[in-house]
């Protein structure tokens, strides 16, 4: 990945290319945006994860859409949730997996939104 998105010059200058450099300057790390397909060398945003609904009967679930590189074998993702931004919480005691491709991974909260106001997603990726 480093190789097609950096040049010679550009990988032997860990400012730019190293997996914790920022070069365009957007917040993201460049091994945030390898794990999320996006481009290293574009300030942007887009791409990130969705915030989507889910229905179930009469109650609807904040939900979250992560897109991720599909040609990733080497990348973790840990999706959290919680009301206070303070304590969070993940697996299946708190969220439920609706979607695990490659390229796409679509998380419940557990907790219905009429039952909190606020619910707040965190995405963690680590090699």
């Amino acid at each position: 990945w480093r190789a097609a998105q950096f040049t010679a010059a550009e990988l032997t200058n860990n400012t730019i290319s190293a997996p914790n450099a920022d070069w365009d300057g957007d917040g993201l790390l460049n091994f945030t945006e390898y794990a999320l397909a996006l481009n290293p060398h574009v300030a942007s945003r887009a791409g990130l994860a969705t915030p989507e609904w889910t229905t179930i009967g009469p109650s609807r679930y904040a939900t979250l859409a992560l897109n991720r590189n599909a040609a990733t074998t080497d990348v973790q993702y840990l999706v959290e949730v919680s009301s206070d931004l303070a304590t969070w919480f993940s697996g299946p005691a708190h969220t439920t997996v609706l979607t695990n491709t490659p390229a796409l991974l679509r998380i419940r909260d557990n907790t219905a939104s009429d039952t909190a106001p606020q619910r707040f997603f965190r995405v963690t990726v680590t090699p």
